[in-house]
């Protein structure tokens, strides 16, 4: 019935326009294989997080007779995983989509984005079907491990066989917030934000969908980045309090001791990643930002071969900043040692500790592409201009741009200093392949033209 209703209905106005740019953005293996791994990655982190908000949870069901949370269970966990996959997968054959979920974080409708009547549309349609599907399994197979093993956890921990609305409720919750995909305050907010820009649009594509392309993924992402972290202790102070008045005052429910020991397992597993991520930059295995002065900068990266915001590992160093909430630890106290380096006093330090994690929350964030705009040296209007200047080369696929770097290993510059039309030109040639070798290379501080991922540019 849902397949019926939504192959019928007109795509919405401005549709094809967002999923386009969706698809240029997104349908490319390198964000299909960052998607996976971004979720892998913080799942051994949850696995310590449970272990802490688990011995919390038997304190607390002691007073209130409920267990909400256990330890990652590796049977349940990828049961569920498998699950998760085939039932995406199964959505995906039949063409429907049977997520019992809020949303997805890459905000993909269940209608058709462009128009099926003719070969183009079709066509256009199949792609975006599939990069929907992509997208789905990478986080589906995650989210059902999540909510398979919470249900089970609190069946065994309650001594029961019958599964509560309270216990679907706890498992979604849990599943929705570990892949990104929950709606909170803060999403809301940064939704509402978007949708106000979009007032000023062409043909339904507006302002919004410039500046914050995603809303949900940033938004939960930078969420996590505090959640996860000295300061989630302040919120888990917050909700601690909360319970106790609930407990005492008889208001108490499931769901509150769910909140109250996952922020503290968050918090708690979140501040040792920070001891963690100042042992590795004291011991420069990860970096920071780079130097302010450029020529430096240049030499560290083109010369050396050490990116900002890296790990080393051997003699290679990898960008670890796409790994969030996990990233921001590492930056954050890679920065810190750096500045520990300098001359700078104690209150100095401290000011640049604190403006260092804002800026990273910020670069993460929903607010980077506004904060680009606002701070642009020749003003917000200019700032706005240089965005829409963006729009052409944001619209060439990405996967063009890494069949670029496959084929052409010397890094090329398509910026042309006060010329905005000629470096907009030249972005897009820098996604084309054959067109990207007219440009003008980069060359290193001794005039050698740089090689990309030092000349050895494989598919890897």
């Amino acid at each position: 019935i849902q397949k019926i209703m939504t192959d019928k209905l007109p795509p919405e106005r401005g549709a094809g326009t967002k999923a386009w740019m969706r698809i240029s953005m997104l349908f490319n293996p390198k964000t299909q294989v960052r998607n996976v791994a971004g979720n892998a990655v913080i799942a051994p982190v949850n696995y310590f997080s449970d272990l802490f908000a688990s011995a919390v949870d038997k304190m607390v069901g002691s007073k209130t007779g409920y267990r909400t949370t256990g330890v990652t269970n590796v049977k349940s966990y990828v049961n569920g995983f498998k699950k998760g996959v085939y039932e995406s997968y199964n959505d995906f054959k039949k063409g429907i989509n049977t997520r019992n979920i809020e949303g997805n974080r890459f905000e993909i409708g269940s209608g058709k984005s462009f128009n099926n009547s003719t070969t183009i549309g079709k066509s256009l349609n199949s792609v975006d079907s599939l990069l929907s599907f992509m997208l789905d399994v990478g986080d589906r197979g995650f989210y059902e491990a999540s909510f398979v093993n919470s249900i089970n956890n609190q069946l065994v921990l309650n001594n029961t066989k019958e599964v509560t609305q309270d216990m679907i409720d706890i498992a979604t919750s849990e599943a929705l917030q570990r892949t990104w995909q929950d709606s909170n305050g803060y999403t809301k907010m940064v939704m509402s934000i978007r949708n106000s820009m979009n007032k000023l649009n062409v043909k339904g594509y507006g302002l919004g969908d410039i500046l914050i392309p995603f809303a949900k993924t940033p938004a939960n992402l930078t969420k996590a980045i505090v959640d996860y972290s000295p300061v989630g202790l302040v919120n888990t102070l917050i909700k601690g309090k909360n319970l106790k008045n609930a407990i005492e005052t008889g208001q108490f429910t499931p769901q509150m001791q769910h909140q109250f020991v996952q922020s503290l397992g968050k918090a708690t597993v979140g501040t040792m990643l920070y001891v963690a991520g100042y042992a590795l930059a004291k011991a420069g295995i990860v970096s920071g930002e780079s130097d302010d002065d450029k020529d430096v900068r240049d030499f560290m990266k083109n010369t050396l071969g050490v990116n900002s915001y890296s790990i080393k590992i051997g003699n290679k160093t990898f960008t670890y900043d796409w790994a969030q909430p996990i990233a921001a630890p590492l930056s954050i106290m890679a920065n810190i040692v750096q500045k520990d380096k300098s001359d700078a006093n104690t209150l100095e330090k401290i000011v640049s500790s604190l403006d260092t994690a804002g800026n990273i929350l910020l670069e993460q964030s929903f607010m980077e592409s506004i904060n680009t705009a606002l701070n642009n040296n020749d003003g917000l209007v200019t700032g706005i201009e240089e965005a829409i200047f963006d729009l052409p080369s944001r619209a060439i696929p990405t996967f063009m741009k890494q069949i670029v770097d496959l084929t052409d290993d010397t890094q090329r510059t398509s910026f042309e200093y006060d010329k905005p039309i000629e470096s907009m030109i030249n972005s897009i040639k820098a996604k084309i392949p054959g067109l990207s070798k007219s440009l003008a290379p980069v060359v290193d501080t001794m005039g050698r033209e740089v090689k990309r991922y030092g000349g050895k540019n494989n598919i890897f």
